[in-house]
C-alpha cells in the first residue's frame, strides 16, 4: 500500500534562538526543503508579530525585540501545517547582555556623579571598578559559553528532529503495511473456505 501525498510530504519546521533572533528551516518528512513557503512568527498567546518567508533550502532568520515564548508555525500553502516552540529562556541570554550593558552605562554616570558630591579616594574608586569589572567579564563570559554551546547543538537537535520525524513516517508506513498484510491474510483465508466448501458440495 502506497501512502498518500499529505504522508509522505508531511511539513515539518525547526527553529532556535541565536542571540537576538530565531533561526530556523522548513522542510518535508525525507529532509527535502521547504522552499518559499509563509513562516509566521506568533506569541506565547498566539497573537501574529510578524510573517516572512522560506529560502530556497527552506531557511529563515527573524529579529525579535524580548526574551518570551514565541510559537513559529510554516504554511506550505496547500494545507498543511508545522510548529515549533521558542522558550523565552532560550533568548534570555542576548537581552541579558542587552540589559547589562545598559546598566553599565547607567552605573558609569552615577559613579561620576558620587564621585563629585562625596569625593571617594583614587583607591577607593580602584577597588570599586576592579570588582564591577570582575562581575562584567564573569558575566560575559557566562554568556558567551552559553551562547556557543547553543550554537554548536542547534544542528545536532535539527538532525535529531528530522530524523524522529522520518521514523515517524517508517513507524506509520510500517503500521499500515501491517494491516494490509493482516486484510490480505483475512481475505484470503475467506476464499480458501468458500473453494473448500464448494469442493465438498460437488463430491457430495
Amino acid at each position: 500500500m502506497l501512502a498518500s501525498p499529505s504522508v509522505a510530504h508531511r511539513l515539518q519546521v525547526f527553529a532556535a534562538a541565536d542571540g537576538a533572533a530565531i533561526e530556523g528551516r522548513a522542510y518535508f518528512v525525507g529532509g527535502h526543503p521547504a522552499r518559499d513557503i509563509a513562516i509566521q512568527v506568533l506569541d506565547g498567546e498566539g497573537e501574529p508579530i510578524t510573517e516572512l518567508r522560506s529560502d530556497a533550502e527552506g531557511r529563515f532568520r527573524v529579529d525579535v525585540s524580548a526574551a518570551r515564548d514565541y510559537r513559529i508555525v510554516a504554511h506550505s500553502g496547500d494545507g498543511h501545517r508545522a510548529e515549533w516552540p521558542i522558550s523565552a529562556a532560550e533568548l534570555a541570554g542576548a537581552f541579558d547582555e542587552r540589559a547589562a550593558s545598559g546598566a553599565d552605562g547607567t552605573g558609569s554616570d552615577s559613579r561620576a556623579e558620587s564621585a563629585q558630591a562625596v569625593g571617594p579616594s583614587a583607591q577607593e574608586l580602584v577597588c570599586i571598578e576592579g570588582a564591577e569589572l570582575d562581575r562584567a567579564l564573569s558575566a560575559a563570559i557566562e554568556r558567551s559559553v552559553e551562547q556557543a554551546v547553543a550554537r554548536q547543538l542547534r544542528p545536532l537537535r535539527e538532525a535529531l528532529a528530522e530524523a524522529q520525524a522520518q521514523v515517524a513516517l517508517r513507524d506509520l508506513l510500517g503500521g499500515l503495511g501491517y494491516i494490509a498484510g493482516l486484510a490480505g491474510l483475512g481475505l484470503w483465508w475467506t476464499r480458501r473456505r468458500k473453494t473448500s466448501g464448494a469442493g465438498d458440495t460437488d463430491a457430495r
